[in-house]
Formats: structure tokens, C-alpha cells, sequence
């Protein structure tokens, strides 16, 4: 093969970005195909298919390109019964005198023929080494960016979902990875997760999704400069997909700015950018507290906290909530933010009714109605009906 083998190898190392190990390892397994196709004995009594070409040693010279094969047999005292894989002592001795029953002697395998055919091998092999090399650069590309965030083209929509491009490659976004309710066409501009790629061996690809646990974590972290550089911590994020988000942010007491200030960007314009890349999600940042009552505080503004008590071994907490609205609605949305509140802090959540206030409360009404009644003579007001009563 020669330095002409050489040259090619290290062109390619530089261009395609294929390591000189790798080149030389196929050209190897090259010469030992070669060699199977030349000297096997396949078709003869002495043929056994599972020891085709294990006796066969490549040795490449990676400076010069000189190459070698190497039968390795087994010495026999007499006459081998497979003169494939056993040599008999006598002709062993006569290329390694030192040999001995049992020993395995090397012989180099010699042919113009074979030499011929070898360096063939090896020129086809370069070039289909280029381009499996070339298909594992590009897969280890996409291999790199699994977890991460990405913008693509939708151009395509097939039977299973959608074909996103980003210009080097292409991912698969299956219906069911979609958010529910949004409506996607072909020449959007849609931002997904990359949850794996795939080495299909002809093709690399990638499969997305719009609805993973990490998606909005990575999509903060791809639109928010603060976060992805680390000066901002994401603490935990509680996603009801395709309604809303809350996440947990905080800072070190140096960082000199409000992290939800921040993540919210001037006039909501961040917030905004990221609940529009999710299909119209409502968007909430909350200032992390390392004090359990603070972050439950800060978690369920507007509402206020009565009390609060936490039960450290339980996992849960319980708490009473100020002003407590009672209508369906306010229920529904003090069930889901509690939802929230649990998702972030792992704990449990109790709301309790503070009866001692209610009876407090009633007491109260009933002592200003007596006074009220008290005022009145019993000839101006003779009776006091119960709709007086409820007027008070």
C-alpha cells in the first residue's frame, strides 16, 4: 500500500474529522476479508466456518504503510489433521527453531495475487470508512445536543407527526409530543426538546418533543442569557402542559438583581417569548426562599397565609388561608396552585378552615344585633323579625 495509503489517511483525519486509530483498524479488518477471500479453503473437508480467519494477525506499519498477514498455527508433533490452523513440528522448526509441541509459529503470508487484491481493499475501504465516519461525526453532533432546545423549520407532515429541520439535520416531532390544543403547519417556526438521537445506519435523526418534563427548563435556559450562564438557579418547575408553567428561580445574595425581575424581562417581553413558544401558556416565575414558609408564601400569591404548620417527618404541610373566597372558581384555582405548591416543594399540602375564627365571627354579628335590639324601645320597635336580623 505505501505511503500513498498514509497520505490518504491523515488528509482525512484532517478534513472529515475521522481518527487515524479508526482508518487503520477497517483497513485491517480489510486485509483480513482479503485474506479469507484468497486462501480460504471454503468448499474442502478441512473448511470450518467458525474458525474462518481467526488465525490471521494484520500488522501495519501506520508510518510507512508497509503492511503484513500472518497465519498463526499450532504445532503438531506429526502430520496436521488441518494444515490451516496446525503445522507439524518439523516445518515449524525450519521457520522458528526454538519451536516446540504446542508453541504457535506466525508465517507471513506472501502473494503477488494477494498483494494486488490487498491494496484494492484497502482503497475501497478508505472510502467506505470516509463515509461511515462521516455518518458518526454527524450522529455524535446530534448525539451532543440531546437535552438541549432547538429551532427549527417544519417542513414536512407525515402519517406519525412532524419533520423539523435545522439545517444540518432533521428531527421527527410525533403527534403525541405535541402540546394539546396548539395547531402546527408546514413553514412554522417552532422551538422543541431533543429527547434522542438515532444512528439508523444509512440516516442520523433526532426525535422532539413539545411536552417533556424538561422542555421548559431547556427553553428558559435557550432564551434566558442569565440562566444558561449560571447566575441564575432553577429551583423546580410545575407544568400543567398546554395551561401553564410556574417556575422556581433564585440567585446568590451578590447577584444584585431580582431573579424574577429578570426572567420576566422588561414589560413580561422574556415571559412573553417563552409562553409563546408554548402555545400560549401562562407563564409565572417565583422567587425560590430556602425558609419553607417564604417559598410557600411566594408560591401562592395572591393569597395569603393565615398559618402554617409543617410536619418534617409527614412530608406535609398545613395551612390556613386568609380571606379565603368561596366561590367554584377561586376553589378550582386554589386546588391546582396547592397542586403546584406540593410539585415544588415536595410536600404534601392541608387547607384547613380556622373554625375558632368562624365561631368568633358569628358570636360577634349576634352580640351587635343584641345591642342593636337594645336600643330600640319597646314602643318604637315592638319586634324584631329574623330579616332585621339579617340585615345587620
Amino acid at each position: 500500500m505505501g505511503r500513498e495509503i498514509i497520505e490518504a489517511v491523515e488528509a482525512i483525519e484532517k478534513e472529515k474529522n475521522i481518527s487515524r486509530s479508526t482508518m487503520f483498524e477497517a483497513i485491517r479488518t480489510s486485509l483480513r476479508l482479503a485474506y479469507k477471500n484468497h486462501f480460504s479453503k471454503a468448499g474442502t473437508e478441512d473448511y470450518d466456518k467458525s474458525r474462518e480467519y481467526d488465525n490471521v494477525e494484520v500488522v501495519i506499519d501506520e508510518d510507512t504503510g508497509d503492511y503484513q498477514v500472518f497465519s498463526i498455527k499450532e504445532v503438531v508433533e506429526k502430520d496436521p489433521e488441518n494444515d490451516t490452523f496446525e503445522i507439524s513440528l518439523a516445518d515449524a522448526k525450519a521457520i522458528k527453531p526454538e519451536a516446540e509441541t504446542g508453541d504457535t509459529v506466525k508465517i507471513p503470508m506472501e502473494s503477488k495475487k494477494f498483494s494486488r487484491i490487498a491494496a484494492s481493499m484497502a482503497k475501497n475501504t478508505i472510502v467506505q470508512v470516509i463515509r461511515e465516519g462521516e455518518k458518526l461525526v454527524h450522529f455524535d453532533r446530534c448525539r451532543k445536543l440531546e437535552g438541549t432546545v432547538m429551532e427549527g423549520a417544519v417542513y414536512k407532515k407525515t402519517m406519525t407527526g412532524y419533520l423539523i429541520s435545522f439545517g444540518f439535520a432533521e428531527a421527527l416531532l410525533g403527534f403525541d409530543e405535541t402540546i394539546p390544543g396548539e395547531n402546527i403547519s408546514v413553514g412554522d417556526m417552532i422551538t422543541v426538546y431533543i429527547k434522542k438521537a438515532m444512528y439508523l445506519g444509512s440516516s442520523t435523526g433526532m426525535i422532539a418533543s413539545r411536552v417533556h418534563p424538561d422542555y421548559v427548563r431547556a427553553l428558559i435556559e435557550y432564551t434566558i442569557p442569565e440562566v444558561k450562564e449560571g447566575w441564575i438557579d432553577i429551583y423546580g418547575v410545575s407544568r400543567v402542559c398546554g395551561k401553564s408553567s410556574t417556575i422556581a428561580v433564585g440567585a446568590e445574595d451578590g447577584y444584585g438583581y431580582d431573579p424574577v425581575q429578570v426572567c420576566e424581562g422588561m414589560q413580561g417581553m422574556r415571559s412573553g417569548m417563552i409562553s409563546k413558544n408554548l402555545a400560549g401558556e401562562d407563564i409565572k416565575f417565583v422567587r425560590w426562599d430556602s425558609s419553607l414558609r417564604e417559598f410557600v408564601k411566594n408560591l401562592i400569591r395572591p393569597y395569603k397565609i393565615a398559618s402554617l404548620k409543617t410536619d418534617k417527618k409527614g412530608k406535609t404541610v398545613t395551612l390556613k388561608l386568609k380571606d379565603r373566597p368561596e366561590d367554584k372558581k377561586s376553589e378550582k384555582e386554589i386546588e391546582r396552585l396547592m397542586q403546584t405548591v406540593s410539585e415544588l416543594t415536595g410536600y404534601r399540602i392541608k387547607i384547613t378552615e380556622d373554625k375558632a375564627e368562624n365561631e368568633e365571627k358569628e358570636v360577634s354579628d349576634l352580640e351587635k344585633f343584641r345591642q342593636r335590639s337594645d336600643s330600640f324601645s319597646s314602643e318604637d320597635d315592638p319586634e324584631i323579625t329574623m330579616d332585621d336580623y339579617l340585615k345587620f
